[in-house]
């Protein structure tokens, strides 16, 4: 049941309005009680209580609908003009000429004032309000009095995500006039409580949106435009700057309080980031709107800011806002500050490499062997995560159990050092495993090669038995494992895939002693890339599938490599991995763990390493998302969330920690993938570049290969057969080869080549058939004639 006008919280405060002082109020605007007046009687009392008046036509809210263009010059609160518009057509409804009149009026889309923030909210109920519901709810018109000597345009500021600011000349339409919405919405107008008009100055929330709007603020993008904005920014040049999104929320929130005032701002720069060409702008839309949703899960700041929920379209009324505001902005501004931001990524590159001791062990080392640090960290990572048993698992937080298993693409042209990087990876991570055990190193095959390292069929036993439990393929050159995986019917790429999830891995084969079954979470596969730029299109094509999100892009270049090479420190020890009093059958933790590769896992033998909350909350956020249906929603994103997890937990277990990621893991993974997604950019960039200057010189060969073509036409006489054949065409419509055969008589000999001139000067099209011979054929006709 719709509540009755008098216990909104509008309602509230315009009788609270009645008992202020008048030094709060507009002495000489005021709201007249027009309950019970005919329209004519009406608009008399408005322009007697200070309102210029304009007549719309009846079903309309156009003010110009009755007075044409010039109504601003011509609204009146002269007795005898309103009587005489009146006179004419008594059903003329009133619209008041707010800037004239000396006042401003927040016109609210929003059916709950709970819904706002409660500034805003609070400062709203200070106003004079007429309802656009019949009062069912808070939907309608906040009328305001200006100062002597102030006025306000219509731009709303922050308020326009909630509805618009009439200013100037803008209008609103008043009681007792009938709404044009009023049998499909319920619309109707209704002052709960005539009186004076408050001052704007009274409520200074409302002032700072107007304040804080800019000075030429573009309107909201409509939906079309607003998809056509995200369809058309799809750039990924900087991507490392995207992690700033979510930063420039939380600091946003931490400093003011207000989840709106985050979300506007994370917008803004987003948007205007996304058009310099930093990130796709539907990838700006996605994050920011999942961590204002989720913003609304803390009990704490709703208690603060005195909502529980966003208001309805505040999100999307936002991202419009905002759309429309980073247009106005010149890109090369943006990318100036983005080029200042680049110096803050050098801080935080900096900060990690100084964070812990294995960490500038790794620096050092890569720098005492002139090899990059960064791909000395990737190779040296997925080393580490050799020693995690297969049994150790991440959360369910997706559909089951997470796996570790990791990939690495060490990214530089030939000769950049990506094989001896590996070699100074071993060197630098000695890794202590069960009885003694390494990490088994292989090239890399197909799809079933990578099953057959871990199990095999035993022919005196008749069973599949374990070999190993652990395996770091290698390749060097990503374009051998694009070729295999690029093979019609190749299992490679789909096993990676699976892999990389921990899922289990093998094949259904006629030969029973061939379909060998690797069980889920029962092996630790591991791989390192060497991926020349030019040669990684063929992984790049893969994104549907999700193989390139999957790995992590570490560059193999220093510029920053010293003129001295320092000493070597002394070797990161990794393990042993604790040992559970309970799980393997075998004495042994290596030989149990082997036998029991191809023996399905009991998920209440898995060790479960414990992530932090807020982990967890962002890859359940994202994740809900796509279950949801979110259009704005990449499934894929997903993968980049569970490999900045896996970095997280190599910088666990490399800093001697065996049982819960850190936040302080995160957030060095979160710099670790800062340089992944850079390079990986770096990549792609040096693709297109490359495919522009292929395409560049086929376009120019085929250039000169027409011309050529053209000027050897021009030659023996086909000036004047070209002459021929256009004379009769423009008589006769259009010819067939026989007829224009027979019809050049002497100069046939010379018909094919004229007409192949013809066409490519653009005079005549060509269309090619077979004749009833079943011969090849041809007619022409005069180009662009029907």
């Amino acid at each position: 049941m719709p509540r009755k006008h008098t216990n909104t919280p509008a309602s509230q405060a315009n009788s609270a309005l009645t008992e202020s002082s008048a030094a709060e109020t507009n002495p000489s605007l005021y709201i007249p009680n027009v309950n019970g007046l005919t329209l004519a009687e009406a608009a008399l009392a408005y322009a007697s209580a200070g309102w210029f008046v304009v007549p719309v036509r009846p079903g309309t809210k156009n003010p110009g609908s009755v007075l044409g263009a010039e109504w601003p010059e011509k609204s009146s609160r002269d007795a005898e003009q309103i009587e005489q518009w009146w006179y004419e057509n008594q059903e003329h409804g009133i619209a008041l000429h707010v800037g004239k009149s000396g006042a401003i009026v927040f016109d609210l889309d929003v059916e709950a004032l709970n819904d706002l923030p409660r500034e805003m909210r609070e400062g709203l109920c200070k106003g004079r309000f007429q309802s656009t519901r019949k009062g069912a709810n808070d939907r309608g018109h906040y009328v305001f009095g200006v100062p002597v000597g102030e006025a306000y345009g219509n731009s709303a500021g922050a308020f326009r995500m909630f509805g618009e600011v009439r200013g100037k000349n803008g209008v609103i339409i008043a009681a007792p006039t009938p709404h044009v919405d009023a049998d499909t919405k319920g619309g109707g107008y209704l002052w709960p409580e005539p009186g004076p008009v408050p001052l704007v100055s009274e409520a200074p929330q409302l002032l700072e949106c107007l304040r804080a709007a800019p000075e030429h603020e573009a309107p909201l993008l409509a939906p079309d435009e607003m998809k056509a904005f995200l369809d058309t920014y799809t750039r990924s040049e900087r991507m490392p700057a995207f992690t700033g999104l979510i930063k420039t929320f939380e600091r946003e929130l931490k400093e003011n309080g207000s989840r709106h005032e985050a979300m506007i701002n994370a917008l803004a720069m987003g948007f205007r980031e996304a058009i310099a060409g930093a990130y796709p702008a539907d990838d700006v839309y996605t994050t920011v709107q999942r961590v204002f949703k989720k913003s609304f899960e803390d009990k704490e700041l709703s208690a603060r800011e005195g909502r529980t929920r966003p208001s309805r379209d505040e999100f999307v009324r936002g991202a419009q806002w905002a759309a429309a505001q980073a247009l106005l902005v010149d890109p090369e501004e943006t990318l100036v500050r983005l080029n200042r931001d680049e110096i803050a990524l050098e801080e935080r590159v900096e900060a990690f490499w100084t964070a812990r001791p294995e960490l500038a062990a790794v620096r050092q080392f890569a720098q005492a062997r002139m090899i990059a640090p960064w791909a000395l960290f990737g190779s040296a990572m997925v080393r580490a995560l050799a020693v995690i048993p297969p049994r150790v698992v991440l959360p369910p937080l997706v559909g089951s159990h997470g796996s570790v298993n990791s990939y690495v693409a060490l990214v530089g042209p030939s000769g950049a050092g990506k094989s001896v990087t590996r070699a100074a990876a071993r060197d630098l991570v000695q890794l202590k495993l069960p009885g003694d055990g390494q990490v088994h190193v292989r090239n890399v095959g197909s799809g079933e090669g990578l099953v057959d390292q871990f199990a095999a069929y035993d022919a005196k036993a008749k069973e599949f038995v374990g070999l190993r439990t652990r395996v770091m393929f290698t390749v060097d050159e990503v374009e051998s494992l694009t070729a295999q995986g690029g093979r019609s019917g190749s299992t490679l790429f789909p096993t990676l895939r699976s892999a990389w999830t921990g899922d289990s891995l093998g094949f259904a084969n006629r030969d029973k002693t061939k379909a060998v079954l690797i069980e889920a979470h029962r092996y630790r596969l591991t791989m390192i890339v060497g991926a020349q730029p030019t040669k990684a299109q063929p992984l790049l094509d893969d994104a549907d599938g999700g193989t390139p999100q999957r790995f992590l892009w570490m560059p193999t270049i220093d510029p920053e490599a010293p003129d001295v090479e320092p000493a070597e420190p002394e070797p990161i020890v990794v393990g042993p991995w604790p040992q559970p009093k309970t799980g393997l059958s075998a004495v042994r933790a290596d030989t149990g763990e082997i036998a029991l590769v191809t023996v399905p896992a009991d998920p209440k033998s898995f060790i479960v390493l414990a992530i932090p909350e807020s982990v967890r909350d962002e890859v359940i956020t994202q994740r809900r998302m796509v279950v949801r249906g979110n259009p704005n929603a990449n499934p894929l994103d997903g993968h980049a969330l569970m490999t900045r997890l896996k970095v997280a937990v190599g910088l666990m277990v490399m800093n001697g920690r065996y049982d819960k990621v850190g936040d302080d893991d995160w957030e060095l993974a979160g710099v670790v993938m800062e340089i992944s997604n850079r390079t990986r950019c770096e990549v792609e960039k040096v693709i297109a570049s490359e495919a522009e200057k292929s395409n560049q010189v086929r376009g120019e060969a085929e250039g000169r290969r027409e011309l050529a073509k053209v000027e050897v036409l021009q030659k023996d006489g086909l000036a004047r057969v070209c002459d021929r054949i256009m004379k009769r065409l423009k008589e006769v419509g259009e010819m067939e080869r026989g007829k224009c055969k027979s019809f050049l008589s002497r100069d046939k000999g010379l018909m094919d080549d004229a007409v192949e001139l013809l066409v490519a000067r653009g005079e005549v099209e060509l269309e090619r058939y077979a004749a009833r011979n079943s011969a090849p054929t041809w007619r022409i006709t005069l180009a662009g004639k029907e």
